[in-house]
């Protein structure tokens, strides 16, 4: 009968031990969809600053492409003068 009563406690451990087991698991289950709440909006925002970044690149290379038009114009300006004062 010793036997039957420690199976009995050991049973009601285990039992113990599966429900804390369990609310574990709904608690981290909880945090994993946070978590993934998380990431989406991370992701998001990475795409956005992804574009706002491809944009701000578009319209630098076409400033500096104005620049280049204007100090070809200036270059071309200062060799005809110079030829003309030669």
């Amino acid at each position: 009968m010793k036997i039957l009563e420690q199976l009995d406690t050991q049973v009601t451990n285990l039992l113990q031990n599966v429900q804390t087991l369990r609310a574990e698991n709904e608690g981290l289950r909880i945090e994993l969809e946070s978590l993934k709440e998380t990431i989406t909006a991370l992701e998001e925002k990475t795409q956005s600053l992804t574009d706002a970044l491809a944009k701000e690149k578009a319209v630098r290379m076409k400033a500096l492409g104005q620049i280049n038009s204007l100090l070809q114009k200036i270059q071309d300006f200062d060799s005809k003068n110079q030829q003309s004062t030669v």
